[in-house]
């Protein structure tokens, strides 16, 4: 009999001898796992939570406390979740009401969410159920008790945890640190109820320290629908037009870490402390490619960066099974090896390929991560291919923990080209020079890190109406981009660049939507050095040093975007529980003729078209 498939969402909770969890277990099967510390001193108090934990740990305090604890002995304890619901021992939610939790917080793709409070209902009463019986309502606030959150959403929290603050001050907190409303998912379920003990006094001597408000945030829009469907295409089931309701002025600060106002810089992340190199045990196979299941030895992680840790673990714990190796001999140091990670990209590859041979490159390493639309045959067919597979949950930041595996099984010190199957790479004169002509180029001039720019290609047609390439090169099917609306700046880790067709159509779902278009795609790394997220590599000290000389065309809307966009939004596993794309879906879902084509469009006519737009910064190639 073939293994269950493995839970994708879980309980977390800190017990002791006045726990309930007898009454959540008590269905024959469940959905979720349980991950419990046990703090008590009642012997069969302890059997019954023994009996029913997938993993048990020793506890030391309240439930948030003992999770940060947990998590910073085992950095991949929620990898492969989806969904954790963070919920007080004491509470008593019957199974089927944990299952409706589950069900809706999935459906709705909410960011973070409660079952409304029975009895005392929190503060002001924004948690108490609505009398209306609707189904949920967007908030900005939710209580410390038993909120649900989006994996990705909680490990944002933990990032920033404050551990001394308890009751409601949790609460406020977490709705400083995360900005509740709807854009970010943050929802009281009304459909289901439940009696949450009595909170401790509010500690306003610790929020007053801390700058957060005592005012209750206000509650941003209500949702009454008679049914648990979501409202087609509208992030986390948003009703159109939903109207504010009347109360409170909002007193919660805007969140630190959320894109700023179009014009303002963002605050960027604290920079890490540089990382001493160590050196990773030789991992290659003869040829200088990854060996099948060999591990690299991660460097000491520096603290306060829950992302890195993450990539460090799981580059020392991933294997990439290998499915072909390519026939031809390893290129120099100097030739960079484009590495990919791919899922379901047959319509993209072979441009892909075509146009980065063009360019010079001789080896590609790709990752694929289950693919069942003929990408791997079509790539195991290349002679100049490495084919890798992982097969481990998608995770943005775990991506990054495969791809520095393979750059440690080839080797540190040479060049490598890090792309999406999306994006296809341009600099000034790269009809004439190629790329290992650039890489030689930044070598004279000390560059070891060479920073690009994402810009979006796209045809003049409404992006749901994609044209069909046809086999053409994409550049010629998506010719389009925009020639100006890019703002640049400097954060702590990096030059950011802001701006775009993207940010031009798509920013009216809201503030949030501001993507980051910087990349440093073309690097020479160093041992105990990794490219540890998309737009920036690790130390962050090497990553100014680079003019803005590279573009990555970027083709993402094709004909399959919106299953993308679909696949996208349910699985939630992109940056901030994939906010990008229900961006994208809600707009759409008002104006399906959206086209990205218009004034400020330009039409691509080469790399001198981008220098002389100013996208990308001319070379100083010498004289032929």
């Amino acid at each position: 009999m073939a293994a269950p498939p493995p839970r994708r969402q879980c309980i977390f909770t800190s017990a002791g001898d006045d726990h309930a969890i007898g009454a959540w277990t008590a269905a024959p099967s469940r959905s979720w796992d349980l991950l419990a510390a046990w703090q008590g001193d009642d012997a069969t108090a302890r059997a019954v939570v023994e009996a029913e934990a997938t993993l048990l740990l020793p506890g030391r305090g309240a439930t948030f406390p003992d999770l940060a604890a947990a998590l910073k002995a085992r950095p991949l304890l929620l990898t492969g979740y989806d969904l954790v619901w963070v919920m007080d021992a004491r509470l008593a939610p019957a199974p089927d009401a944990i299952e409706r939790m589950f069900a809706i917080a999935r459906g709705w793709a909410l960011g973070v969410c409660q079952p409304a409070q029975a009895g005392n209902a929190g503060p002001g009463g924004l948690l108490a159920r609505d009398p209306g019986g609707g189904l949920l309502r967007y908030t900005t606030l939710v209580g410390h008790a038993c909120p649900l959150f989006r994996r990705e959403r909680l490990e944002r929290f933990l990032a920033r945890y404050d551990g001394s603050l308890e009751g409601p001050a949790l609460s406020h907190w977490m709705a400083q640190v995360l900005r509740g409303g709807p854009a970010t998912g943050f929802a009281v379920v009304d459909a289901v109820e439940l009696a949450v003990p009595d909170d401790a006094p509010v500690e306003a001597a610790a929020l007053r320290r801390r700058g957060i408000p005592l005012a209750v945030p206000q509650t941003l829009a209500r949702l009454v629908l008679a049914a648990d469907a979501p409202a087609e295409g509208l992030p986390g089931g948003q009703a159109a037009g939903a109207a504010p309701q009347a109360g409170l002025a909002a007193a919660v600060p805007p969140d630190a870490g959320a894109a700023a106002p179009a014009g303002r810089p963002p605050p960027g992340p604290a920079p890490a402390a540089p990382c001493a190199p160590g050196r990773a045990p030789d991992a290659r196979g003869g040829d200088g490619a990854p060996a099948a299941g060999a591990a690299a030895r991660p460097a000491a992680a520096p603290s306060g960066d829950p992302d890195l840790a993450l990539v460090r673990q799981e580059m020392a714990e991933v294997t990439l099974g290998v499915l072909s190796r390519a026939s031809t001999p390893l290129p120099p140091p100097e030739s960079p090896i484009a590495i990919a990670v791919v899922r379901d990209e047959a319509l993209l590859l072979p441009d892909f390929l075509r146009h980065h041979r063009g360019l010079g490159v001789r080896r590609f390493c790709f990752i694929d991560n289950g693919s069942a639309d003929g990408t791997q045959a079509l790539l195991a067919a290349q002679p100049d291919v490495d084919l890798f597979e992982c097969r481990r949950p998608f995770d943005w930041r775990l991506k990054h923990g495969w791809i520095n595996r393979a750059i440690a099984g080839y080797g540190h010190g040479r060049w490598f080209l890090h792309l999406d199957a999306d994006e296809q790479l341009v600099f000034d004169g790269a009809e004439r020079h190629g790329i290992e002509a650039l890489t030689a180029l930044m070598d004279r001039r000390g560059i070891r890190r060479v920073r690009g720019l994402l810009v979006d290609m796209y045809a003049d047609a409404p992006l749901l109406e994609a044209p069909d390439p046809a086999g053409r090169p994409l550049a010629e099917a998506f010719p389009f981009h925009d020639r100006e609306g890019y703002r640049q700046f400097r954060l702590p880790g990096m030059i950011a660049v802001r701006g775009g067709p993207r940010r031009r159509v798509f920013a009216r779902a809201g503030a949030d939507f501001d993507p980051e278009l910087s990349k440093l795609p073309l690097f020479r790394l160093a041992e105990g050095e990794l490219s540890a997220h998309p737009h920036r590599l690790w130390p962050h000290a090497g990553n100014f040093a680079s003019p803005r000389v590279l573009a990555l065309l970027h083709f993402k809307f094709l004909p399959a975007f919106a299953e993308k966009m679909r696949r996208a939004v349910a699985e939630a596993n992109y940056w901030r529980g994939s906010l990008e794309y229900r961006c994208y879906q809600q707009v759409l879902a008002k104006q399906p003729d959206l086209t990205l084509h218009g004034p400020h469009s330009a039409c691509f006519r080469g790399s001198a078209g981008l220098v002389e737009a100013g996208v990308i910064e001319a070379l100083d190639w010498p004289p032929a």
